[in-house]
């Protein structure tokens, strides 16, 4: 399955604000709103956290909109600092 064409669209600029847009939609499946965590969570990690701190606010949003424990456990498990990842970038010791 040849992919590659998504992920040309999914790594243009604006693609993470408009996942977070959909991602607060009721009409969203959660299912869709799932994949869109990973995605944010897969952009943060590919910037180096550059974008952390306006997906960790979005994250916050979603933990109080979502109707699924799924979507919420996600969101806020990353915030949490679950699965070894952190909402910000600690400095260097």
């Amino acid at each position: 399955l040849d992919v590659s064409a998504k992920k040309t669209l999914l790594g243009r600029p604006g693609a993470a604000s408009g996942v977070s847009l959909d991602n607060l939609k009721t009409a969203t499946p959660w299912i869709l709103k799932a994949a869109g965590v990973e995605y944010l969570l897969d952009q943060v990690e590919r910037s180096g956290g550059a974008n952390a701190l306006h997906i960790a606010t979005h994250f916050s949003n979603l933990i109080k909109v979502s109707d699924r424990v799924t979507v919420r456990h996600s969101a806020g498990g990353w915030c949490a600092g679950w699965r070894g990842r952190r909402c910000w970038p600690l400095p260097p010791r």
